[in-house]
């Protein structure tokens, strides 16, 4: 038996031979109209889940001084999140192309160190190394950058990069 007029029956899809009845009965359109309403509540369910981790990561971000990026390695593009727009002061326009090879924020010694270091990584294993970084309001930190490949096939990885120039200026002070 139905248990209700939704897509769902007793737990999971219809049996196509509940389906046909719903047709004969002339439930057909109040399914459907039942089918779409479950879909699109899924999908705000979804969109909201994602908005939710958006903004958890965004709290996270400014609470740690970091800021993180996405890079696709077999075209070098960098996504940069909004920490890390907000940390080194970058337009917030996330359309702005950045690539692996030509970060604007970064002197270019550190360049060659950050391009090595990811032509180098190992699928899994997390590297980590310091630099420097310029802001867009001209001001110099110095940054821990934390990269990982994230698949087997070398396609995509993400990294972290956490402001720690507070740190080292109090390390300078006490020596």
């Amino acid at each position: 038996e139905i248990s209700h007029a939704s897509h769902e029956w007793m737990g999971g899809p219809r049996p196509r031979r509940a389906r046909a009845r719903a047709r004969d009965r002339g439930d057909r359109r109040r399914v459907c109209c039942d089918q779409a309403k479950c879909a699109r509540s899924g999908m705000v369910q979804v969109f909201q889940h994602a908005e939710w981790n958006a903004s958890m990561l965004a709290h996270t971000e400014a609470m740690c001084r970091s800021g993180s990026f996405e890079v696709n390695l077999s075209t070098g593009r960098v996504l940069p999140s909004r920490g890390l727009r907000d940390l080194l002061r970058l337009d917030n326009d996330p359309e702005v192309p950045h690539t692996l090879e030509a970060l604007p924020w970064v002197s270019p010694d550190a360049q060659q160190r950050i391009t090595a270091a990811w032509c180098t990584a190992v699928p899994g294993s997390a590297f980590e190394l310091e630099h420097g970084v310029r802001c867009a309001d001209g001001q110099q930190r110095i940054v821990i950058h934390r990269g990982l490949v994230v698949d087997e096939h070398r396609h995509r990885g993400a990294a972290l990069l956490q402001d720690i120039t507070a740190q080292r200026e109090v390390e300078k002070r006490a020596i």
